[in-house]
């Protein structure tokens, strides 16, 4: 006697209701006997394996037919998609790459992308072969809840609290996966705790990228319970819409469905311009998939796929996503192979302009030590003429910052511009200083470590010097000139590269006298390597990090004839921010033309409801 299936057994194992049954019963969607008006149906073998893909055994258990695969749970395949792509997101464009704080963890989140991206493939899988297996089914899920987990964990501590709220929803939503039945609703779910808790949480730590001049983010800034109020009142009218309307037939079905995709459509376009990967991916997954719904029933689909024909199906995906990855990957080395280039292009102008800088400076300390009336000046100590000469050598000194002359013992003997109103008296001895014993020595051209002066409040000094000699060589003193770094480092905004670029220089010593950040000014390197190795004589390019522990794209080299290092950094989210653009938006296009491609090589198979 052929096997019969009870209404409860298909409705258990399609996912349905029994009165959903009963009503396709009614309708002849499912061919059943009956014996009599009020008798029982049975519905034959042949149909449950029609419907369902699969057959009960003598015990009971479901088996799939041979070739066959289980009927998808939208919200699994939404889950598995959303991991997959914010693993790839990921390795693409790193976390670390725009947010400093996130290096200690750097490590953790490679293992996040490998879980995330391991753990969607998982999840589809086992939902589409294994889903009756509660062991590979948990493992899956577990996998993809500790990538989204440690994600947002990662945003907890960079601050960035509406990336934390969303990947909250996607770890929750994984975790309570297990009430397949209910794909529609879970989703609606993670919808609305987006809109809901994710609005509240920008409301009150909005982000402005673009929005910035824009009317909505002013009104969030000043009015935060009020934005949220509005939005969250607009988002849960637009998810009971979509619910109340879901298993109908009526145009309020696919307007909800619409207005839902494009709410998350735009959000995808604001957090793409904002360079939020994360939030991104999954907001253009939301719009791909509400407009999924609106024509898969949620509670009535079924898909006749073979796991051959399956399989076809996620390799033309794979295959449409290699390509993306491929034209994003070769965009990318490119684009980091020209700023390459044109670092090394900007830091040999650098070393060119510093060593010109300097080398002027100390020439024209040279000329003045080595003028005919100086030496006669210190010999017969004329005060107020030794003034007059000193001023005139500031004035036609454009690199120095103040000139001092100095006498024999160390004691200033005048300087200017005058400090606190003085050129001479009372300022510090600087006998004991290395620039000093070194034109006492005779040595022709003085060039400083960078020193903390003596005379002034300042960070940290770089003196260029030349001895003042009689006719007889002997020693009578020095002519000193403090270099303006203040000038020089106008000068060599010509070769930062804008507002997140810089150009850092240390002595022998590893002592900072050029920085964007005047803390560091006078400071050891500590976290530049490309620093120590500019100063230990090497040339290169490298993605390094600057004193204060930005990602920066380096290149360094050596100005020789000092001994000292220079670095020009790029901040490197600035720097990329273009290519990211870019390649991230294609990104976007290459999932898109990757789930329909998936969409377009199983349509014959859905059941669409229109």
């Amino acid at each position: 006697m052929p096997k019969t299936y009870t209404v409860k057994q298909v409705a258990d194992a399609l996912g349905f209701s029994t009165n959903t049954v009963y009503k396709y019963l009614e309708e002849g969607k499912i061919k059943a006997a009956r014996l009599g008006k009020e008798g029982r149906f049975k519905i034959p073998e042949s149909e449950y394996a029609r419907l369902t893909g699969r057959h009960l055994t003598g015990t009971g258990e479901q088996v799939l037919e041979k070739g066959g695969i289980y009927n998808p749970d939208l919200m699994e395949w939404f889950l598995g998609l959303a991991g997959i792509f914010v693993g790839v997101a990921y390795f693409l464009f790193p976390l670390e790459y725009r947010f400093v704080s996130i290096e200690p963890w750097r490590y953790w989140l490679v293992i996040a992308g490998v879980a995330s991206l391991g753990g969607g493939i998982a999840v589809v899988a086992v939902d589409m072969f294994w889903a009756e297996s509660k062991k590979l089914t948990f493992w899956s899920h577990a996998l993809l809840a500790i990538g989204f987990g440690i994600l947002t964990n990662a945003f907890r501590l960079m601050g960035n609290w509406t990336s934390m709220v969303w990947f909250v929803g996607l770890t929750m939503s994984v975790v309570l996966a297990c009430r397949k039945s209910w794909e529609y609703l879970r989703f609606m779910g993670l919808v609305w705790w987006i809109l809901a808790v994710g609005g509240l949480v920008w409301a009150f730590h909005p982000e402005p990228g673009f929005l910035a001049g824009v009317q909505i983010y002013q009104f969030a800034l000043y009015n935060p319970w009020t934005f949220w109020a509005i939005w969250a009142s607009m988002g849960t009218a637009l998810i009971v819409g979509n619910l109340t309307n879901h298993n109908t037939r009526f145009p309020a079905k696919y307007i909800a469905g619409l207005l839902l995709a494009g709410v998350f459509l735009g959000i995808a376009v604001l957090y793409v311009v904002n360079l939020e990967w994360g939030r991104a991916v999954v907001a253009m997954l939301i719009a791909v998939f509400a407009g999924l719904f609106m024509f898969v029933g949620g509670t009535d689909k079924r898909l006749d796929l073979t796991r051959k024909q399956a399989t076809t199906s996620f390799g033309w995906m794979g295959l449409v996503l290699i390509l993306g990855l491929v034209v994003i990957h070769f965009s990318q080395t490119q684009f980091k192979k020209f700023l390459l280039e044109e670092g090394n292009r900007k830091v040999e102008m650098a070393v060119s302009l510093i060593d010109t800088y300097v080398s002027t400076a100390a020439k024209r300390a040279m000329e003045f030590a080595q003028s005919s009336d100086l030496a006669d000046l210190v010999t017969g100590r004329n005060s107020l003429a030794l003034d007059v000469k000193t001023k005139e050598m500031y004035n036609v000194a454009v690199t120095m910052r103040r000139v001092l002359v100095i006498d024999k013992n160390g004691e200033t003997l005048s300087l200017y511009p005058p400090i606190d109103g003085r050129t001479r008296g009372g300022f510090a001895n600087v006998a004991d200083r290395e620039y000093f014993i070194q034109a006492k020595a005779g040595r022709k051209i003085i060039v400083s470590e960078a020193i903390k002066p003596r005379f002034i409040t300042l960070s940290t000094a770089v003196y260029v010097g030349s001895p003042i000699q009689d006719r007889n060589g002997n020693f009578l003193g020095m002519v000193l000139g403090a270099l303006d770094l203040q000038e020089l480092t106008a000068q060599l905004k010509s070769v930062e590269g804008g507002s997140t670029g810089f150009v850092s220089a240390a002595d022998r010593n590893g002592t900072i006298f050029l920085h964007r950040d005047p803390a560091y000014l006078g400071q050891q390197v500590k976290l530049s390597q490309s620093m120590l190795d500019a100063i230990g004589g090497k040339s290169g390019q490298r993605e390094g990090y600057a004193e204060s522990g930005e990602l920066m794209l380096q290149s360094y080299a050596p100005v020789k004839s000092l001994g000292w290092g220079i670095v020009v950094n790029q901040l490197y989210s600035a720097a990329f921010s273009d290519s990211f653009l870019t390649t991230f938006t294609i990104f976007l296009m290459t999932v898109l033309a990757g789930v329909g491609t998936l969409l377009v090589t199983t349509s014959s198979k859905w059941k669409w409801r229109l």
